[in-house]
């Protein structure tokens, strides 16, 4: 099972998938304004697998346990006024 979480000061959230794509694209989905995190973790072992923060310029920059030094930036994901 892999533990999905999404901290915001104001409403902090939390829910699980027991596929870790799907858990990781759903954790994606729930970023929804800037300085959103979410986190996918191991419910077994506590390891964080995936990460990501929306950014205030609206990119979102994701890391992943499998390439640990590299922070993958996407393309703007809303449009900010």
């Amino acid at each position: 099972m892999f533990k999905i979480e999404k901290t915001r000061a104001v409403d902090p959230d939390a829910w699980q998938d027991a596929n870790r794509e799907r858990a990781i694209d759903k954790a994606r989905a729930a970023l929804a304004a800037p300085g959103d995190v979410v986190t996918v973790t191991d419910s077994g072992s506590g390891e964080t697998l995936w990460m990501a923060v929306l950014g205030r310029d609206g990119r979102c920059h994701e890391w992943s346990g499998q390439e640990p030094r590299r922070v993958r930036v996407s393309p703007l994901l809303s449009t900010l006024d």
